[in-house]
């Protein structure tokens, strides 16, 4: 089944109602049933603080505007090769040009009360998630080129693995389906929910940690399964892999390692509470946020504290002209936050700023990567390094 893209025109002209229709009360109107903001109203109430990226190391390149559905929030934002995919709660996705920040096409692929996981990307396709189905789009013309439906509901993003889709669910069922055909490939099963997403270790296998403490490491390609442990709590965060090794910062106070080659403990590290930030890793060194003692490096192979950083929060997302950057939601709300950036020898704060307005922020390359920032109201910027 082949469905041409639908234009932007169209896809505000589905989300204005006549004024009146709206719904009654002081909360916030249902998704669609307002009009959208324009690029201009969004831009002038996401103000861009230019000092305060400068003191990260970036200036900004561009500020784009995917299109969105009236009254939704950005809810996903990814750079996926040469295109930035953005896709809001209403279901709306747009896939913008990573060189300049234009709109290629935009799409709504179902209705508002529709649950999307995620979006990948395989060659030309963009694949987005719902919880039922996968959309095949092609990444040019938006052109969706086929769409199946999911051998069970899904609660997290896929990896993409060995010609699979890589999936887990609230059931507990790991499932995978291929690539090329959309056919339901091998599945297992973990005891509890499973709703953080697969990750993968090295290029042969990946992990997955079920909400009761169910700890899988497997070949991807064949689905079977190198090992399996169990830990007292599910993951509190996303996971973290190096090319011999899965990382768990766990809900039950501990941060794990577990070695890929059969899923046995190589350390855990107990913490004064239950670990909600994701941890990180990059060339030998664990970076995870521990309640109580703040940001901390630890040796990836051995778990030896190297370093921490008692007033900084939050996870690292790159290394910019030699610093870490680190970047932490103000707690409790949809957007803004603080950022970091730290001497990564000894964990020493060099900047502290503050990003107003933003929700999500990451960098497409680790080291000396472009940084992205979004809005939830809808603005997209790209940052190049200063």
């Amino acid at each position: 089944m082949t469905i041409a893209r639908r234009p932007a025109a169209l896809l505000l002209a589905l989300v204005l109602v006549p004024p009146g229709l709206g719904g009654c009360g002081s909360g916030p109107a249902p998704i669609g049933r307002t009009p959208p903001l324009s690029p201009d109203a969004r831009a002038h109430r996401a103000p861009l603080d230019h000092e305060a990226y400068a003191k990260l190391g970036y200036r900004v390149q561009w500020r784009g505007f995917p299109s969105m559905s009236g009254g939704a929030e950005l809810e996903h934002l990814d750079v996926l090769g040469d295109i930035v995919v953005a896709q809001d709660a209403g279901t709306t996705l747009t896939v913008m040009e990573v060189s300049s920040g234009a709109n290629r096409w935009s799409d709504q692929l179902g209705s508002p009360l529709t649950k999307f996981v995620g979006n990948v990307r395989t060659d030309n396709l963009v694949v987005a998630s719902s919880d039922t189905e996968a959309f095949y789009l092609a990444a040019d013309t938006g052109t969706l080129t086929h769409k199946h439906g999911l051998a069970r509901v899904v609660a997290t993003r896929p990896l993409v693995a060995a010609g699979f889709l890589v999936y887990g669910t609230r059931t507990g069922h790991v499932i995978t389906h291929r690539l090329a055909s959309g056919y339901a490939g091998w599945g297992t099963v973990l005891a509890g929910s499973i709703e953080v997403a697969p990750v993968a270790i090295g290029s042969g296998a990946a992990g997955v940690v079920s909400s009761r403490g169910g700890v899988l490491i497997f070949d991807p390609a064949t689905g079977m399964g190198r090992g399996r442990a169990r830990i007292s709590g599910g993951p509190g965060a996303p996971l973290a892999a190096s090319d011999s090794m899965l990382f768990v910062a766990s809900v039950d106070q501990s941060l794990y390692a577990f070695d890929a080659a059969d899923c046995s403990l190589a350390w855990r590290r107990r913490t004064e509470a239950a670990l909600r930030e994701r941890p990180v890793y990059h060339d030998g060194k664990l970076y995870c946020s521990i309640p109580g003692t703040g940001l901390t490096c630890f040796e990836a192979e051995t778990g030896r504290e190297t370093w921490s950083a008692r007033d900084v929060r939050g996870h690292v997302i790159g290394l910019r002209a030699g610093r870490l950057v680190v970047w932490a939601p103000a707690a409790g709300s949809g957007a803004g936050g603080s950022a970091w950036t730290l001497d990564p020898s000894t964990g020493q704060v060099i900047e502290r700023v503050s990003l107003e307005h933003v929700s999500h922020v990451f960098t497409d390359t680790f080291v000396d990567g472009n940084l992205y920032t979004g809005t939830p109201n809808g603005v997209v910027a790209k940052f190049t390094p200063r």
